[in-house]
């Protein structure tokens, strides 16, 4: 009720009192002036009531989804966009939690700042998209376009990237141990300081690439192609690298300490400073390599290879 209703009731209260006897007048206005407390009381009681509610309203209609809005910051939580083209549109900081995105044109898009987490992405083309921080966690993204996309920064906690093509992207810093990257296509990709310890990228092609300081640590390289790729400073201690092929590879500094290097192809790849104490280089070609200059091994090498005649510490 607004004030123009007290008013009225407060004037009708004060006549009834006024034409009351004289000997009751004192009484009945004591009784009159409490009703009118507790009246009042009551409509002051409902007015917050539906101010609250009306706030309470407010904040819904502020966080109502649009799947049709476009623009950054935009919330698109559980949209089903499937097959729409947004290719160059600006998503920056958008909400897309959950939202589903398969077979979505989002070549050229700024998705940087973006929450897509537990995303559905299948087969969606991110282009050269602009990732940067963006929280793929759990997001779903098989088969998805990336080449050349800018993920630094970006949280992929167990997403899914099989058979994604990664190829020239920037994944630089990342932690990748719980991500599925199983038939993706890595070519040309940039892993320089991810964390990668424990992941499964047997016969994978990781070409070209750069992956100096990066964590493989115990991973599963069996069969990978790292052809031409900077491994430089790499953390491969205890990895699996049985029949690798590591051609013209640069090895500068890595630790192989306790890996499995048997069978691996090395010709002209360049190993010098490398750690490879306790290395399994059975069937290895060491001579092949192109610099072993500060190559070091423990005395378990077996006898009668070039790796028992490396020093048993760093130079």
């Amino acid at each position: 009720m607004n004030k123009k209703g007290i008013w009225v009731i407060a004037i009708a209260a004060a006549f009834l009192i006024g034409i009351l006897s004289a000997n009751h007048v004192v009484e009945a206005a004591g009784g009159w002036k409490a009703a009118f407390d507790d009246l009042l009381a009551q409509i002051t009681s409902n007015d917050a009531e539906i101010a609250d509610h009306e706030a309470k309203i407010a904040l819904l209609e502020a966080n109502a989804v649009d799947c049709t809005a476009r623009g950054p910051a935009v919330n698109l939580h559980g949209c089903n966009l499937v097959g729409a083209d947004l290719s160059g549109a600006d998503l920056s900081d958008a909400n897309l939690s959950g939202a589903i995105l398969s077979d979505v044109n989002l070549e050229g898009a700024n998705l940087s700042g973006a929450n897509l987490s537990s995303a559905t992405l299948i087969g969606t083309n991110l282009k050269g998209v602009n990732l940067m921080g963006v929280n793929l966690m759990g997001a779903d993204l098989r088969g998805a376009n990336l080449i050349g996309a800018n993920l630094i920064g970006a949280n992929l906690i167990g997403a899914n990237l099989i058979g994604a093509d990664l190829s020239s992207a920037n994944l630089s810093n990342i932690d990748l141990r719980t991500t599925e990257l199983s038939g993706a296509n890595l070519q040309g990709i940039n892993l320089s300081g991810a964390n990668l310890s424990g992941v499964f990228l047997s016969g994978l092609q990781i070409n070209n690439a750069d992956l100096s300081g990066a964590n493989f640590s115990g991973a599963d390289l069996s069969n990978a192609k790292f052809e031409r790729t900077n491994l430089s400073g790499a953390d491969l201690s205890g990895a699996n690298l049985h029949e690798a092929f590591l051609r013209l590879a640069i090895l500068t500094g890595v630790d192989l300490s306790g890996a499995d290097f048997s069978e691996a192809e090395i010709c002209e790849a360049d190993l010098s400073g490398a750690n490879l104490s306790g290395t399994n280089v059975r069937g290895t070609d060491l001579g092949c390599a192109s610099d072993l200059i500060g190559a070091f091994a423990n005395p378990l090498c077996f006898p009668g290879s070039i790796c028992s005649t490396l020093p048993t510490s760093p130079p």
